[in-house]
């Protein structure tokens, strides 16, 4: 299962005063940029570059804006992730924890299944336990 979720923001820059303004449609991304339990990987990635920038002294401001009203960056930015959807060539290969701990208990189930099967100790356990 794909699930594609659509984070459309952009940045302007206002060089006079080193202010980077990060305009979302979604009122969600700018709660989870303010939510440090939140580890979702844009949300994350999006933090050190944000965090990089304030070390060189850039002001981070982020605001909502109302989706399809016609700020051109955000059309822009919409436009752009309907175009990265159909694309092929991108690759998301981060895998969620808890597939990952899934995944880990069924190789450690079928490492333990395998060695039960196999062992010639606790022959008596198995009599009161009879394979399926």
């Amino acid at each position: 299962m794909v699930i594609v979720v659509e984070y459309t923001f952009f940045a302007q820059h206002q060089n006079n005063n080193r202010t980077i303004t990060i305009h979302t449609d979604s009122r969600i991304t700018l709660v989870s940029f303010k939510n440090k339990k939140n580890r979702n990987n844009l949300i994350e990635e999006t933090r050190k570059k944000t965090i990089t920038l304030e070390k060189e002294n850039w002001n981070m401001e982020y605001t909502w804006i109302k989706a399809h009203a016609g700020h051109y960056g955000n059309e822009l930015a919409d436009k752009l992730a309907k175009k990265a959807t159909r694309n092929s060539d991108i690759c998301h290969n981060k895998l969620p924890k808890s597939e990952i701990e899934h995944q880990e208990r069924e190789k450690i189930m079928g490492n333990w299944q395998q060695r039960w099967d196999h062992t010639t100790e606790g022959l008596v356990t198995e009599k009161f336990f009879p394979e399926h």
